[in-house]
């Protein structure tokens, strides 16, 4: 009787760090089946918005229009001169 007296603290927190461990573990792969899944209905909908493609055909027309004055746009565009 004396073993299990001076064991069962350390039984109940490993059993506890296991049990928290294990949730952690299980929510991170759910949510990484969800982000995949995500991720799938996103590309069915929209093919370009994937990472590594060219930008959506909005921001493409956007971005080829000039700006007043007859320049291609800098970055300093919006700063008073």
């Amino acid at each position: 009787m004396e073993y299990v007296k001076v064991l069962l603290p350390s039984l109940v927190v490993g059993l506890l760090f296991w049990y928290v461990l294990r949730a952690i573990l299980r929510a991170d792969s759910t949510e990484r089946r969800e982000m995949d899944r995500y991720y799938a209905q996103l590309d069915e909908r929209e093919p370009h918005a994937r990472a590594g493609d060219a930008a959506p055909p909005a921001a493409v027309e956007q971005a080829s229009t000039e700006t007043p004055g007859g320049t291609h746009g800098t970055r300093d565009e919006g700063r008073p001169d």
